[in-house]
C-alpha cells in the first residue's frame, strides 16, 4: 500500500515537472519570437472585392514566404498577424479603419488600399502617425513627397497608358473615342490620363461621363455615347465586373467596335459577367496568367487560398514581394529604416520578373513600383496576349 501511494506521488510529481517544463518552454519560444502586425485596409465587398482580395492575399502570401524563410528581427523569429478591414471603396470608412489600426491594434504597417478616395482619406492619418504604408490607387496625387511613408506597389494607367492606348487607336485606326468611367477620384484621375494621349494622338473625345459605382443600367448613357458613332468605348477606372455588364449592354444596343481600359482588369471577372459581349476589350498588365513562369506560384496560391489565383492576384503578390525584400534588408519595422530600406532596393526579382521603384521625375518621389506591361485583349472569352513586354 505505501508503494502504491509513493510511487502515485511520485507520479503526479513527474507530471507536474512535465507540464511546467512544457510551460518553460513555450515561455522561452514565444521569448524568440517576434510578431509583427500588418493591417490590410481594401474592399473585400461589393464590386471593389475581386481587386481587394488580390490585394490581401497576394500581400498575405509573399509575407508568409518571408516567414518561412526564417525571417528575423533582432534575434527573434519573426511571426506576421494580419488585421483585414473592409473599406467598401468608401474613403470614410477607410479613414475609419487607417484609425483603428493604429490606435488599436497598433499595426507595425499598413496594407491599403485600392480607391485613390479611401488611399486619400487615410493618409493624413498614416503619415501623421510615421506608419510605413503601401498598396494600390490611381491617382497622381497619392505618390507625392507629401506622403513620405507611402509606397504604391503596382503600376497605374499613369505608366500603363503609353504602352496600352496607342497601339489600340493604331491597331483599330481609331478616330473618336467615349470614356464612360466611375465618378470618383480614380475615374476622374484616369480619364484625365486617358484624353491626354488620345488628344495627342489626335483622337476626338466625344463624350466623357461619369457614374456612381452601384450603377448598373448604362443603356442611358450608351445610347448617348452610340449616336457618337465611336470606334472605341474606354471604362478607364471601372469595376471589372461592371465592365462586362457594360460591354453586355453595349453589344444588345448594337455597338461592334472595341472596348479599353487602363485599371487592373480581372478578366475572369468581366467574361463572368459580360460573356462573349467582353471580347474585344483590351487592357495592359504588368503579368498574364498565360506565362507558365507563373506555375509554381499558381499552385502555392491555390494550395493557400482553396482558389485559382488571377493576374490580379500575381500583380499585387509581385508588388508586395518587393517589400518583402526591403523588410530583409531592413531587418526592422521601424518606418523610418523600412522606408529607407524600400527607397534603396534597386532591382527586385518578383513573380512579375525584374522591378523598381522610381517614378521621382514625374511625381517627385521615387516611389512608384514600375514594372513591364503586356497589352492584353480578352479574346473567346479568354485573355489573349497582343504585345509582350519590350525588357
Amino acid at each position: 500500500m505505501k508503494s502504491r501511494k509513493l510511487f502515485g506521488k511520485v507520479g503526479v510529481f513527474l507530471m507536474i515537472s512535465v507540464m511546467a517544463a512544457l510551460v518553460l518552454i513555450t515561455w522561452a519560444q514565444a521569448a524568440d519570437v517576434k510578431i509583427v502586425k500588418v493591417g490590410v485596409i481594401a474592399p473585400l465587398t461589393g464590386a471593389g472585392a475581386p481587386w481587394g482580395h488580390g490585394l490581401r492575399d497576394g500581400t498575405i502570401l509573399a509575407f508568409e514566404d518571408l516567414e518561412a524563410e526564417g525571417f528575423a528581427i533582432d534575434g527573434k523569429k519573426v511571426k506576421f498577424k494580419f488585421y483585414p478591414y473592409d473599406d467598401k471603396y468608401i474613403g470614410a470608412e477607410a479613414a475609419k479603419a487607417a484609425t483603428r489600426l493604429i490606435q488599436v491594434d497598433r499595426v507595425d504597417l499598413i496594407c491599403g488600399s485600392i480607391g485613390s478616395s479611401c488611399v486619400q482619406a487615410f493618409l493624413p492619418i498614416t503619415e501623421k502617425a510615421k506608419i510605413f504604408t503601401f498598396g494600390n490607387s490611381y491617382s497622381t496625387r497619392n505618390v507625392s513627397p507629401n506622403y513620405p511613408y507611402y509606397f504604391r506597389i503596382c503600376g497605374t494607367s499613369t505608366e500603363s497608358a503609353p504602352h496600352l492606348l496607342p497601339y489600340v487607336v493604331k491597331k483599330h485606326n481609331v478616330k473618336t473615342v467615349a470614356i464612360l468611367t466611375a465618378n470618383d477620384e480614380s475615374g476622374k484621375d484616369l480619364a484625365k490620363t486617358s484624353r491626354k494621349i488620345y488628344e495627342g494622338m489626335g483622337v476626338n473625345v466625344a463624350y466623357e461621363e461619369y457614374y456612381e459605382r452601384t450603377q448598373s443600367d448604362f443603356y442611358p448613357y450608351l445610347n448617348k455615347i452610340l449616336a457618337f458613332n465611336p470606334e472605341l468605348i474606354d471604362f478607364a477606372a471601372s469595376a471589372s465586373g461592371t465592365q462586362g455588364l457594360i460591354t453586355k449592354q453595349a453589344r444588345e444596343l448594337g455597338y461592334k467596335g472595341a472596348f479599353i481600359t487602363c485599371s487592373g482588369l480581372v478578366p475572369e471577372v468581366t467574361v463572368e459577367v459580360g460573356g462573349k459581349a467582353a471580347d474585344g476589350l483590351y487592357y495592359a498588365n504588368a503579368c498574364s496568367m498565360l506565362d507558365s513562369r507563373l506555375d509554381p506560384f499558381k499552385e502555392k496560391f491555390k494550395k493557400r487560398f482553396k482558389r485559382e489565383a488571377n493576374s490580379n492576384d500575381t500583380f499585387y503578390h509581385g508588388g508586395a514581394q518587393v517589400i518583402a525584400q526591403a523588410l530583409r534588408n531592413a531587418k526592422s519595422v521601424d518606418s523610418d529604416v523600412l522606408k529607407k530600406a524600400a527607397e534603396s532596393l534597386g532591382e527586385v526579382e518578383t513573380v512579375l520578373g525584374k522591378v523598381h521603384f522610381g517614378g521621382k521625375d514625374f511625381y517627385g518621389i521615387d516611389h512608384q513600383l514600375l514594372p513591364s506591361w503586356y497589352v492584353l485583349m480578352i479574346k473567346d472569352g479568354k485573355e489573349s496576349i497582343e504585345k509582350k513586354p519590350e525588357n
